[in-house]
């Protein structure tokens, strides 16, 4: 147990050394910093954290709201190293790696080490609804930190206050590509999700209403790619867009959430 709590505490800091890194770089010349990136090292340390806890409770490591937060924070920088691996822009990386490691500083601060376990969440279609769940959110989340981004960027430009700083991060196109790609990461996830939350509900013989939450946030970002693809969106438009949609998916994961509880409470 010591190790345990020990461990949940040091996942801030390699967090914070995580984002730190991302920040040099975006100050910096790239020249001045090491090229070994620290996200892939970081996912396997808190992939194994979460597994160990698993483990050492006897129960599903995504069984409490703090647990899912941690596990958000987790999606988060694997979303972002898939982004970055298909685009580059590593400094892009920056309100992603924050995002994530506020949510962990919270997860680490109110973890509990209860081994109690609801016995319908020990099913593999309900941890494998809820990780692809979390993951989606993750995707939209990412978009939506590309999205500030791009509006920050588009906001100095039209103002000519292009520093040295701001010159670092991505041209507008790269950012706006870096949105729509984790948007679509998120829905092609959150897709998965829903489809295995349908088939858990159908075996155990559970309510789909929790489901709609879910298919109202899927439908509003899989309107927002359609109407790109109809209208041509411009990048300004697609980033108010995507900011808009995350802000609605905040408010229906907090109610998924309450929905699923009360669900895996009645069963």
């Amino acid at each position: 147990m010591v190790g345990l709590k020990a461990l949940a505490g040091f996942l801030p800091v390699f967090y914070t050394l995580s984002w730190t890194w991302y920040l040099v770089r975006l100050v910096r010349p790239k020249e001045d910093v090491p090229a070994l990136n620290p996200l892939p090292l970081l996912l396997f340390v808190h992939l194994a954290f979460l597994l160990g806890r698993g483990f050492y409770l006897g129960r599903c490591p995504l069984s409490e709201f703090w647990e899912l937060v941690s596990f958000l924070a987790l999606a988060l920088v694997g979303v972002q190293l898939f982004t970055e691996r298909r685009e580059g822009f590593a400094p892009a990386g920056v309100p992603v790696l924050g995002l994530a490691l506020v949510l962990q500083t919270l997860a680490s601060s109110f973890f509990s080490y209860d081994p109690y376990l609801p016995g319908t969440i020990r099913n593999w279609l309900v941890r494998l609804h809820v990780a692809l769940a979390i993951c989606g959110h993750a995707g939209f989340f990412t978009g939506g930190c590309y999205a500030f981004l791009y509006l920050v960027l588009y906001r100095q430009l039209k103002a000519h206050r292009l520093d040295t700083v701001w010159s670092q991060l991505p041209p507008l196109e790269t950012t706006y590509k870096l949105n729509v790609r984790a948007v679509g990461l998120g829905l092609v996830l959150f897709a998965l999700a829903i489809i295995a939350g349908s088939v858990r509900a159908s075996m155990l013989g559970s309510p789909v209403w929790p489901l709609i939450s879910s298919l109202a946030v899927w439908g509003i970002f899989g309107g927002l790619l359609l109407l790109r693809h109809l209208l041509r969106l411009s990048g300004l438009r697609f980033a108010v867009g995507s900011l808009f949609a995350v802000t609605l998916d905040g408010v229906a994961l907090g109610f998924s959430l309450f929905l699923h509880q009360a669900v895996w409470q009645g069963l």
